[in-house]
């Protein structure tokens, strides 16, 4: 990736209405991500966007005592 790339990777671009936009990068084969924020997922009914697992799927089984 050139400096630049990476730059957008890192930062995105404003102003499309979402918690954060990052352009394609076609050159890579790397799709556009909008992302939105939300406590367990996407938040506000935004639909079309990138989403993470929820943090609770992340979590690891305590240890029994």
């Amino acid at each position: 990736m050139t400096q630049t790339e990476k730059l957008t990777m890192l930062h995105g671009s404003g102003g499309c209405g979402y918690a954060g936009c990052i352009p394609a990068n076609t050159r890579l084969g790397i799709p556009a991500l909008r992302l939105q924020d939300g406590p367990l997922g996407v938040g506000d009914g935004a639909t079309g966007v990138t989403q993470l697992p929820a943090p609770v799927a992340g979590a690891t089984p305590g240890t029994p005592r």
